[in-house]
């Protein structure tokens, strides 16, 4: 069922729906994989929430590494190699808990997550 990729539900939830919605329309279908959908997006978002600052360390093109807030455009700092940006990331979000410090790779997808919970 074409309409049902769209919504961005588990495909798992896909099966139990389309076995509980049966012969009923389509749209009673869609209406309830579309709600299951932003169930999940509201439990993702306040995972994200209770994670608290977000702090990014990322490549800069030729020029290094930066460290970023909250995926903000102005870096807090640049840094000629990457594991001296992730030393001051994993400082600063110790300081500033409860965050989080994502590392991503040269080609900018997520390496690692470090989390640091509220002590």
């Amino acid at each position: 069922m074409p309409f049902m990729k769209k919504t961005g539900a588990p495909k798992r939830w896909t099966r139990k729906i389309t076995k509980a919605v049966g012969d009923k329309p389509k749209a009673t279908a869609a209406g309830l994989m579309a709600a299951a959908a932003a169930s999940v997006a509201a439990v993702r978002m306040a995972r994200q929430k209770n994670n608290g600052t977000e702090f990014h360390v990322r490549a800069d093109g030729d020029a290094g590494w930066i460290l970023t807030r909250d995926r903000e455009k102005d870096p807090i700092d640049r840094f000629d190699r990457k594991g001296k940006a992730v030393t001051a990331g994993r400082n600063l979000a110790k300081a500033s808990r409860p965050s989080v410090l994502v590392v991503h790779g040269a080609d900018g997808k997520i390496g690692r997550k470090h989390s640091y919970g509220a002590n």
